[in-house]
């Protein structure tokens, strides 16, 4: 029998080739790196810049140092190196970090051991161990080599290299053995600027990207600064990814039998695009238990390899065997229930082994990924009202549910197949993402006993059922669904349920109540006044009953059912359009006015319904209502006259107030002995009008008796009694067709005019209203007395007239025969009694010698004036002595002026609208 040979125990072999490896690197290690302690006697740091490289240093090269950078002490790199910058962190592309020197960095190079754990402990169950061979792995090795390119070639100029790669080759990218390469700040003319950086390319097959490199495109001088390198940071980030729904699942809770795999978010895939070949990038899932996955089993039993997966794009899906291109099959028995710790990490050409952290631990978000949580289990189903507590009829509600992402269930108004003929269930509202009314397989679910979800609620007679409906969960395991309530909700308790309709029998399901309460309404008049046909009433309350308050109105000759407050037509039962609707606020309150001009309602006391539903008044049913009443009197109007009697030449006001603020204004009407005026005039917001006739208008206007009559147009609005001028006559009509002649041949004058207008406006056929005034027209007058003066005393006029208070008067005095005032002032009209109005002026006659004086007194709006004449006595003056009191003389106006009136006799009257 042949013995069989001898063999080395696998543990020396292992470690046999350990020290073969050791030693060949070593050998092929390239000449001039530092692989030892810096050595005492090393050369100080020398500057970056061009302008300051030591004597003999070609024009635009820098010397480098050992670990790559521009400056600092240590001996020097070769040439294939790019130099480092001293950054805490490494810079953003185009920023220019400050120098550092070797003592800045680990000696290491910044190696430290992982922030996670990478080493799997050992485990009796699945083949685990981090170390051990993977069928997986080492197919897709093989893969990758036979592919051809390689991820250490850079095939064309401008290439993306990353901070932390070693042994490139970028000859490729037009990069040749002694070519310079350039870096330059941001902003600066590349074509006439210096470079900031520089170096000296001398192995184009074995470049180093320093780990802390300017980032940024570099240029290459010897090519006439054409694009070499662009220098970045590589970004790496890993999400767990649910392929059965197409969902983010990290950090959450995966519901057993999903099909998984992880998506890599990052910068690598121009790896890919401009080498030809991917950017590896390994997977690395730690179990429950401490243990560290390699490769993981999909639904169909193959083993997915998580090591050195090629990067091919920048939000990388990894695609395994599985269905959907699922790697993890969830539901495999060899994976436990529990947290699984997930990581990523890359070692594109050494960087992660060269690109640390400030504390030389592997870079997060750079060459690994933080670690993330996913955990394997049923998430817990649940249901609740929001918001809690009970809900007013006519309001909405929600449930939310919370269960599997992605997850399907069913969900209805449980136990309401009963409520016939006394209201229904709250309904599911149409139109939500996520959530399908009346889905027939929620209907057919056998919930429990055999008994499905159509047999718990109300039937339909046709259409989709609105109290079932499918629901699909969100990524996050949550889904909102609403309800609506009605007037025809019955007011009850109900319980909202859910069940798992993506795992029949599982028997997870859950349950929420909700109770739904008739709720109230409420109306009420604002002030509570009786207010004028024509006028606005404001009604105002509350509606915890429904969401539209409906309203309607009853009263004289309205329809006993009510009608509808804008126009008054009849409204229907259940015809929502023919009411008059509002929509309650968020809180309950509503508000409408209500205009009564134009809508031919009688005087008398209105009833207006508030209620929860289209119901007429007279079939209210069980819907909820309250009612307000108002009282419309028919439209009033007040007037004044300024003054019973005006000066002509004076102005004159009318003014009062028109009920029900017609928009349409009053008339006023002036009738007197050859004359007649009409003119419309605006009723302000709080009923006030104002007629103001000038002082050309009473100037025109003879003297005598006069009617003014203010015409309201009534609750209609318009005036039924009207004027028009048909040829060279004006008459009055009414729409029956009846008139008179106001002016032009045949007219009716002063009373008689007057009495012809009330006639009309008292037809029961009009619903105008009017108020009548006497007015009469004085020629102006002014009575003055003035006493002769003791010498030394003051001069006092005074009188009276028949001009308006207000009214400013102009006072003279002069010598006899002479043509020049000695004196001169104004004095005002003041109220007086009787009709009459006073006025006095008071002055110092020191100044006037003895002899004759005339007081001249004259209004010059009014035209008219007076004149009295006084002696200043000469001798000794007396203390209280007075002369003797002479009347005043009016004048009359010359022909001129009387010429002047004559013209005047067709001015128009001024309106203004007072305040």
């Amino acid at each position: 029998m042949n013995q069989p040979p001898r063999t080395l125990p696998r543990p020396a072999v292992a470690l046999l080739v350990a020290l073969a490896l050791v030693a060949a690197a070593s050998a092929l290690a390239p000449a001039g790196i530092d692989t030892g302690p810096v050595p005492p006697d090393a050369k100080p740091p020398v500057t970056t810049s061009p302008g300051d490289a030591p004597a003999g240093t070609p024009p635009d090269v820098a010397p480098v140092r050992g670990d790559g950078s521009a400056t600092g002490a240590g001996p020097p790199a070769p040439p294939g190196d790019l130099p480092a910058t001293a950054v805490d962190a490494p810079a953003a592309d185009g920023d220019l970090p400050s120098a550092t020197t070797a003592g800045d960095l680990p000696a290491d190079g910044g190696a430290s051991p992982p922030t996670v754990p990478r080493t799997p402990p050992a485990d009796p169950g699945r083949p685990v161990d981090d170390t051990a061979p993977d069928p997986g792995a080492e197919r897709a090795t093989a893969a990758a080599l036979a592919a051809g390119p390689s991820p250490s070639a850079v095939r064309v100029p401008g290439a993306v290299v990353f901070l932390g790669e070693e042994n490139l080759d970028v000859t490729g990218a037009g990069i040749s053995a002694g070519d310079t390469l350039a870096w330059f700040r941001p902003g600066a003319d590349l074509l006439s600027s210096a470079p900031d950086e520089t170096l000296v390319v001398s192995d184009p097959a074995g470049f180093t990207v320093g780990s802390r490199t300017r980032t940024g495109a570099w240029y290459n001088l010897a090519r006439n600064r054409a694009p070499a390198l662009t220098v970045r940071e590589p970004s790496l980030a890993l999400r767990v990814w649910d392929v059965s729904t197409g969902q983010d699942v990290t950090s959450r809770t995966v519901p057993r039998g999903r099909l998984v795999s992880f998506r890599i978010d990052s910068n690598l895939d121009a790896v890919l695009v401009q080498r030809g070949a991917g950017a590896p990038v390994t997977v690395r899932v730690q179990a429950p238990a401490g243990y560290v996955y390699r490769s993981l089993l999909d639904d169909t039993g193959d083993a997915n390899t998580l090591v050195d997966l090629p990067v091919t794009s920048s939000s990388f899906l990894v695609r395994g065997n599985g269905t959907g291109g699922a790697v993890w099959d969830t539901a495999d028995p060899a994976y436990p229930a529990g947290s699984y710790r997930v990581w990523a990490e890359c070692d594109l050409n050494g960087m992660k082994a060269n690109y640390r952290d400030p504390a030389g631990n592997d870079y997060e978000g750079r060459t690994v990924t933080p670690v993330v949580e996913v955990r394997f289990g049923d998430p817990e189903l649940g249901l609740e009202t929001v918001p809690a507590g009970p809900v007013t009829r006519s309001r909405e509600f929600a449930v939310l549910v919370t269960g599997d992402p992605g997850g399907t269930y069913a969900l209805w108004v449980s136990g309401t197949a009963s409520l016939d003929g006394d209201g229904e269930p709250p309904r599911i509202k149409p139109g939500q993402a996520g959530v399908t009314p009346g889905d027939a397989a929620v209907g057919a679910f056998a919930y429990s006993g055999g008994r499905t979800v159509a047999n718990d609620v109300p039937q339909v007679p046709g259409g989709p059922n609105p109290w079932y409906a499918r629901v699909v969960a969100d990524a996050s395991g949550r889904r909102t669904v609403g309800f609506s309530t009605g007037p025809g909700t019955a007011a009850r308790e109900y319980v909202v349920r859910v069940q798992a309709l993506d795992r029949p029998g599982s028997g997870r399901s859950a349950s929420s109540s909700v109770t739904v309460g008739e709720g109230r309404i409420s109306i009420a008049v604002e002030n509570g006044r009786p207010v004028h046909l024509g006028e606005e009433v404001r009604f105002n309350g509350t509606s915890t009953a429904s969401a539209t308050v409906h309203l309607m109105v009853t009263g004289p000759n309205l329809p006993a059912g009510g009608a509808r407050l804008s126009d008054g037509a009849p409204v229907a039962a259940g015809n929502a359009s023919t009411f008059t609707t509002v929509a309650a606020g968020e809180d309950g309150a509503w508000d409408y006015r209500w205009s009564t001009a134009n809508l031919g309602l009688d005087p008398g006391t209105y009833t207006v319904w508030a209620v929860a539903a289209p119901n007429p008044a007279d079939a209210l049913g069980n819907a909820p209502y309250s009612i307000a009443r108002a009282r419309l009197d028919r439209p009033l109007v007040t007037a004044n006259l300024s003054a019973p009697a005006v000066a002509r030449g004076d102005v004159l006001a009318v003014t009062g107030t028109a009920g029900g603020r017609p928009a349409a204004g009053v008339a006023v009407w002036i009738f007197g002995t050859n004359h007649y005026a009409r003119s419309v005039v605006p009723v302000g917001a709080d009923g006030a009008f104002d007629l103001e006739l000038g002082r050309d208008a009473t100037r025109a206007m003879a003297p005598g008796g006069y009617e003014v009559v203010v015409q309201h147009p009534g609750a209609d609005g318009r005036f039924d009694v009207f004027a028009s001028v048909s040829g060279d006559r004006t008459l009055v009509s009414d729409r029956e067709g009846t008139s008179f002649v106001v002016s032009g041949p045949g007219r009716l004058q002063g009373p008689a005019a007057a009495d012809a207008l009330t006639d009309r406006l008292d037809a029961d056929a009009v619903d105008d209203t009017y108020a009548r005034l006497a007015l009469r027209v004085e020629d102006p007058s002014i009575a003055l007395r003035v006493a002769d003066l003791a010498p030394g005393a003051d001069l006092a006029v005074a009188g009276t007239t028949n001009l308006a208070p207000g009214n400013d008067l102009a006072v003279s005095v002069r010598a006899s025969g002479a043509d020049a005032d000695r004196l001169s002032g104004h004095a005002a009209v003041l109220a007086g009694d009787g009709g009459r109005n006073t006025f006095s002026w008071t002055t110092s006659a020191a100044g006037l010698p003895p002899g004759d004086y005339r007081v001249r007194v004259e209004s010059v709006d009014a035209w008219t004036a007076a004149v009295a004449d006084f002696r200043v006595l000469a001798g000794t003056p007396t203390p209280g002595a007075t002369g003797n009191v002479t009347p005043a003389t009016t004048e009359t106006p010359g022909p001129g002026a009387l010429a002047a009136l004559a013209a005047l006799a067709g001015a128009a009257l001024l309106c203004r609208r007072r305040g």
